[in-house]
């Protein structure tokens, strides 16, 4: 490690600042959807599917994800990892306490 230099000069950028923008440029979009409006197209086919399933049958078996469930997910996520492009970190997950683990076990089982 002690032989670890930085870069002087990254794609004809000079300087830490010029490089830090070079940088940030290229991997901003790291997390984006390559399709575009693919949000769009998925929420309308969801909007679509829930419109002509008015009502859950008594036949379906829904399966309840419990707290202790959705906290056992969330202490195997790993720290200092990429958001997607929603923006959430699993920083964010990890420290949101036992408030966000009820309401996404109610999210989860709705």
């Amino acid at each position: 490690m002690k032989n670890i230099k930085t870069t002087a000069v990254l794609n004809s950028a000079h300087g830490d600042d010029n490089i830090l923008k070079e940088f940030s440029s290229h991997f901003c979009k790291v997390g984006l959807s390559n399709t575009a409006n693919a949000d769009v197209k998925y929420k309308c086919q969801v909007c679509e599917y829930l419109l002509s399933h008015p009502q859950h049958s008594a036949e379906i078996d829904i399966t309840f994800i419990d707290v202790c469930t959705v906290k056992d997910c969330i202490s195997d996520l790993k720290l200092c990892k990429a958001t997607a492009h929603d923006g959430i970190s699993n920083e964010q997950i990890i420290y949101g306490g036992s408030q966000l683990a009820v309401h996404l076990s109610l999210l989860f089982t709705m």
